[in-house]
């Protein structure tokens, strides 16, 4: 398998699994990601879960200030998990690139209107989106 490809959907796996922690799809996501990581046997399925629910636990747990930089760290550490779990198993790499796919953001972005509302009393918010409407209940 060519190491770019494995570089490449390890990093973006990883990617996929930090922005989802405290997220509302995190559990069903994290039970896909086990299942596929574990390859359907259940010993193992337990020990990737285990190791989800632990990152997702540093997460939380970290102050909201070294967030970002704890993020990080999470994120290259499943990139290295990945990259070594991918270069053992070639066959797992399609797997792990669909799960990428149906669990990227962009996957879940909805495609009907959004609204949305201020009510200002004093001072001033501002609001914008692609298609902008501006009223006033003046």
């Amino acid at each position: 398998m060519d190491e770019d490809m494995i570089r490449a959907t390890a990093s973006a796996a990883a990617g996929v699994i930090i922005r989802a922690i405290g997220t509302t799809a995190w559990d069903a996501m994290r039970d896909r990601w086990s299942r596929t990581l574990g390859q359907g046997l259940p010993d193992e399925e337990a020990v990737v879960a285990d190791q989800l629910d632990e990152s997702a636990e540093a997460m939380t747990s970290t102050d909201p200030a070294e967030r970002e930089q704890r993020a990080a760290e999470l994120e290259a550490e499943w990139r290295g998990t990945l990259r070594a779990q991918l270069r053992s198993d070639p066959d797992l790499v399609a797997a792990v690139r669909e799960l990428v796919a149906a669990d990227s953001p962009t996957a879940r972005v909805g495609t009907g209107p959004l609204t949305q509302t201020a009510n200002v009393r004093r001072g001033v918010s501002i609001q914008s989106g692609r298609d902008t409407t501006i009223t006033s209940a003046r």
